[in-house]
C-alpha cells in the first residue's frame, strides 16, 4: 500500500523560480506523492517571474498537489488590471496606469501586456483563496494564510481579508488548535525580528505563538549588493513532523548569495549558526508537543501560553 504524501507549504517565491524548482524538487524525491502549498507572492522583485507565473498557471489548481493562496501583490496586480482595462479601452489621452512592482514591465518584455494575453492571467489569480485549511489525525489545524489571520468572531469577512493579504501582527494567535502557517514579512527583516525575544533562524523559518512565518526573504539576497551576514532563503515545512526545507545548505547560499569562496561560506555558514542555531525555538517546541499530542491533552501549554 503507498504511503500517503504529506503537506508541505513553501513561503514567498517572488520570482526565485530557480529556488523553487529546487525546493520542489528537494521535497519530491523525498515523498512523490506531497503535497505543495504556496503562500502567494510568487510575483514580483525576483529575476524570475516570467518563469514562475507560467509554472504556476499550469500546475495549481483548488485541492490539487499543488495550491496556493492569494498574495497581497497579486491582489495588487489585479487591482491595477481593473485600472489598466479602463485605460486600454479609453482614448489614451491619460497616462498608462503601471504596476507598483515589476509585473507590468516583465509582461510587457514578453509581449504580453495586452488584454487577450491578461485576460487568462487575472481569471487565474482571481480564483486564488484567501485560506487553505489542513487538519491532521489529532484535530489540531493548520491554516495557511498570505499575511495573518483572525478567528475573532466579531471580525467580518472583509476585516479578515485584510488581515490575511496585509498585516504583520504575528504573535497574536490565541486559538489553541490551530496553527498559522504565512510568509508575507521576510524573517530577515528588522521589522520580524524584533517582535519577539524569542527569535532564531534570521533569512530562515520563524516561529511564534502557534505561528509559523515561512518567508525567508529569498529575493532580498538577490537585490543586495553587499554581503549579508545571514542566508535569504526558500523555505519549505512540513506540517505533519514540522521539518524545515530548504533548497541550499548553509554554506551553499552563502557563496551563491554573496559570491564568495567556498571556504568563507563555510566560515559565515559557522558563525550564523553559533548566533542562531544554539537554542530551539520554545514557540517550535511548543508546536510540536501540540502537534505529537493534540490540543486537548495540552494543559501545561494552555496555561502558560493561553492563560
Amino acid at each position: 500500500m503507498q504511503e500517503k504524501g504529506k503537506h508541505y507549504v513553501i513561503g514567498d517565491v517572488h520570482g526565485c523560480y530557480e529556488d523553487f524548482l529546487l525546493l520542489k524538487e528537494k521535497i519530491e524525491k523525498r515523498d512523490p506523492e506531497a503535497t505543495i502549498i504556496l503562500t502567494g507572492d510568487f510575483l514580483d522583485r525576483g529575476p524570475e517571474v516570467w518563469e514562475m507565473l507560467g509554472w504556476a498557471m499550469e500546475h495549481i489548481r483548488p485541492g490539487g498537489k499543488y495550491q496556493s493562496v492569494l498574495g497581497n501583490h497579486e491582489e495588487m496586480v489585479l487591482e491595477w488590471y481593473r485600472e489598466w482595462r479602463l485605460w486600454y479601452q479609453s482614448d489614451h489621452q491619460k497616462k498608462e496606469p503601471n504596476t507598483y512592482y515589476d509585473f507590468d514591465m516583465v509582461m510587457r518584455s514578453h509581449d504580453a501586456l495586452a488584454p487577450e494575453k491578461l485576460d487568462p492571467v487575472m481569471e487565474f489569480l482571481g480564483k486564488l483563496p484567501l485560506r487553505i485549511e489542513v487538519e491532521m489525525d489529532n484535530g489540531v489545524k493548520f491554516d495557511i494564510v498570505h499575511a495573518s489571520d483572525t478567528f475573532e468572531p466579531t471580525v467580518n469577512e472583509e476585516e479578515r481579508r485584510e488581515r490575511n493579504l496585509w498585516w504583520r501582527s504575528h504573535d497574536v494567535n490565541r486559538q489553541k488548535d490551530i496553527i498559522i502557517v504565512h510568509g508575507h514579512t521576510p524573517t530577515v527583516s528588522g521589522l520580524y525580528q524584533y517582535m519577539d525575544s524569542d527569535r532564531r533562524h534570521r533569512g530562515m523559518i520563524g516561529y511564534m505563538r502557534n505561528d509559523i512565518n515561512v518567508d525567508g526573504g529569498c529575493f532580498v539576497g538577490k537585490n543586495d549588493p553587499q554581503k549579508l551576514p545571514y542566508p535569504c532563503m526558500l523555505c519549505a515545512i512540513c506540517l505533519e513532523t514540522l521539518e524545515e526545507i530548504y533548497p541550499r545548505t548553509l554554506e551553499e547560499q552563502f557563496a551563491r548569495q554573496n559570491g564568495i569562496s567556498e571556504k568563507e561560506a563555510e566560515k559565515m555558514a559557522e558563525e550564523y549558526r553559533s548566533q542562531w542555531e544554539t537554542v530551539e525555538n520554545p514557540h517550535l517546541q511548543n508546536m510540536k508537543e501540540l502537534l505529537k499530542n493534540g490540543f486537548q491533552q495540552q494543559k501545561v501549554y494552555e496555561d502558560l501560553f493561553f492563560g
